[in-house]
């Protein structure tokens, strides 16, 4: 059923603009399935040339981090990421043994910097990624992305609060 005819039926049994809550539900179902479809989509893409290095989306985002920030401690990038100790202690160090980082340890807290094989390692990594981003949203012009961009940041901002 078209979203014309979709309206047109709803139009009719209802007057004009009058949207139920049970399809109000439905469009919600549909959108959260679309957008973890797209996600599950281009996370699988990206997970196989990250696994190809002996990385993994999680590997990634911690570099990035790391990247963004420079000199990071390791509770502030689990924070960041919304990662428990135990997780963060692993990447950190299978990226580590990788050296793709160094770890600093001043007293209780220890501090993350990236290796030079590490932002090389990124180099080619956040080109390739922001490639693959493009081709997911090459149907879209730049208004429309921008749009979807604010829309997503009102979806994230009300998935936040609602925790």
């Amino acid at each position: 059923m078209t979203e014309a005819h979709f309206n047109s039926k709803v139009n009719e049994e209802r007057g004009v603009g009058m949207v139920t809550e049970c399809e109000k539900m439905n469009v919600s179902h549909e959108i959260w399935m679309m957008i973890m479809k797209i996600y599950n989509e281009n996370l699988r893409t990206f997970s196989i040339s990250l696994k190809e290095l002996g990385l993994n989306p999680t590997h990634f985002e911690v570099l990035h981090v790391i990247f963004r920030r420079g000199t990071v401690d390791q509770k502030t990038i689990a924070s960041t990421l919304n990662l428990t100790q135990g997780n963060i202690t692993h990447c950190i160090h299978h990226l580590e043994k990788l050296e793709l980082i160094t770890i600093e340890k001043s007293w209780k807290t220890k501090h993350v910097s990236l290796t030079e094989k590490g932002k090389q390692q990124l180099d080619q990594l956040i080109p390739a990624q922001h490639e693959m981003m493009e081709h997911t949203l090459r149907g879209l012009n730049c208004t429309q992305k921008q749009q979807l961009r604010d829309l997503l940041i009102s979806f994230e901002n009300t998935c936040k609060s609602s925790v």
